[in-house]
């Protein structure tokens, strides 16, 4: 099973770090419903990390889809604010092992 990221282009830098190989970078409430229908329809996808800006434009989807266990799906903060950052940071600390230094 494979880890995907649905995110704003500043995010996907921090996924492409962190070593989620499949990052993808949405612009538009479009191209991210889209993205998450192709998504759903993979197989292989475990886990689903979507940046949480684009929650309200995917959530039907999701309700429709999440008949399953698979895939998980969970919205990560964007990286606007310290206290968000501060959880970003976490989240790539406890991928990689270490902390980086992150600059907003």
């Amino acid at each position: 099973m494979k880890i995907v990221a649905i995110c704003s282009e500043w995010n996907g830098d921090i996924f492409l770090i962190a070593g989620v190989k499949d990052t993808l970078v949405v612009k538009s409430p479009s191209e991210v419903k889209q993205v998450i229908e192709n998504q759903l329809r993979t197989k292989d996808v475990g886990m689903i990390l979507i940046d949480e800006v684009f929650m309200p434009y995917v959530k039907d989807i999701i309700k429709k889809r999440a008949k399953g266990y698979f895939p998980l799906i969970i919205a990560i903060p964007t990286i606007k604010t310290e206290k968000k950052m501060s959880v970003v940071k976490e989240i790539i600390r406890s991928t990689i092992g270490f902390e980086i230094p992150l600059v907003a």
